[in-house]
């Protein structure tokens, strides 16, 4: 059991902070931690807590370690720049950003985030203390410097290895991947994609940490660039969830669910998508 649900998006399951089912005007779940953050020191002070999340990412794990941050006395410690940075990007896209906050500095951080929050051979206490740390600038800088140096590497394997088929160039288009970059490449050629891992590892909970099995299964996942981007992803997900029924999650993204293959062929997704790109 668990006390506070953060993006725990299986219908029927405690979900207490989430945005995937509003628009992006809505804070990502770490500003609404922020913003609660009087109510949540209440709930939580002096207390043992357990929080849980479906989707460790940058968001959900900035989140956890801001509430974490708050049980220990050290959120004036925090980075709230940085909690920004992790919302924007989260909801908007970089270009919402302002030219002062596209510091060399901060977007290493960000990566750490992004990099520590998709590890799976962490456990999620260990991915939210390392996040904590970056929050409030005491994790080793050289951490940082290795997670930066890890994704500009990352970036180059990506765009030798990625299959990139233009549909609608500059508006929409196919990656095929078997590499966390995906979405980063798929943005320099158009503001909506469609990428389609045929290899993506079935993971399980084991001892607390998501651990691949061995097996993979056929993962979709389609974004638009930000809410000024004309695609309409609530009309692709009605279409695509009368095909598949009950598997297709929803929100900004949509993606074909965790650790179960779709059987949708990718001229059947990319056939339905480019219906409602505008």
């Amino acid at each position: 059991m668990y006390n506070l649900g953060i993006e725990v998006t299986i219908p029927g399951m405690k979900n207490d902070l989430d945005h995937h089912w509003e628009t992006a005007s809505l804070p990502s779940v770490s500003e609404q931690v922020l913003e609660k953050s009087h109510v949540l020191l209440d709930d939580i002070s002096g207390e043992e807590f357990t929080l849980a999340t479906v989707r460790p990412d940058s968001d959900s794990v900035t989140a956890m370690a801001v509430i974490k941050a708050l049980n220990d006395w050290m959120a004036d410690k925090i980075d709230k720049s940085l909690v920004r940075l992790i919302w924007v990007l989260d909801r908007l896209g970089i270009q919402w950003l302002s030219e002062e906050e596209k510091t060399e500095d901060q977007n290493k951080k960000v990566t750490a985030i992004s990099y520590i929050a998709s590890d799976f051979k962490k456990s999620l206490s260990e991915k939210v203390d390392l996040v904590e740390q970056v929050l409030n600038w005491t994790i080793d800088q050289q951490l940082i410097e290795s997670f930066w140096n890890q994704k500009q590497k990352d970036l180059v394997e990506a765009k030798v290895n990625l299959e990139v088929d233009e549909i609608i160039p500059g508006k929409l288009v196919l990656v095929k991947w078997k590499h966390r970059m995906a979405s980063s490449i798929g943005y320099e050629y158009a503001n909506t994609f469609v990428a389609f891992n045929p290899e993506m590892p079935v993971l399980e909970n084991k001892e607390g940490k998501m651990t691949p099995t061995g097996e993979t299964y056929k993962k979709y996942t389609i974004a638009k660039y930000n809410e000024m981007t004309q695609t309409d992803i609530n009309a692709i997900l009605k279409e695509l969830q009368e095909l598949e029924a009950g598997r297709w999650g929803r929100g900004t993204i949509i993606w074909s669910p965790q650790n179960v293959s779709s059987n949708l062929s990718e001229e059947q997704v990319v056939e339905v998508v480019k219906k409602y790109v505008r």
